[in-house]
């Protein structure tokens, strides 16, 4: 609920605990009146976050950067993996 808001615990405690999936995956609730604003992003944070995106989207053999995430394991290049030649 606070990254709805933009908010952050700001040093409280949590209120409660919610579970769901028999108890496997949790969340702690805060209460939203004693909540603080988020920090602003620095220009550190987001030049890091526009290289891990850059490294993300570019193909590790041929360098082309793509507009979404290619898979982890890419074997070769990426547009000559996705085009079938036809002969």
């Amino acid at each position: 609920m606070h990254r709805a808001y933009r908010a952050r615990p700001g040093g409280q405690g949590p209120v409660a605990r919610i579970e769901c999936r028999g108890g496997r995956r949790s969340a702690w609730l805060y209460r939203t009146d004693r909540a603080e604003p988020k920090l602003p992003t620095t220009l550190a944070e987001e030049a890091a976050l526009d290289r891990a995106v850059a490294a993300r989207t570019t193909c590790p053999v041929c360098r082309r950067r793509y507009h979404h995430a290619l898979p982890l394991r890419t074997l070769g290049s990426w547009l000559l993996r996705t085009t079938r030649v036809v002969l």
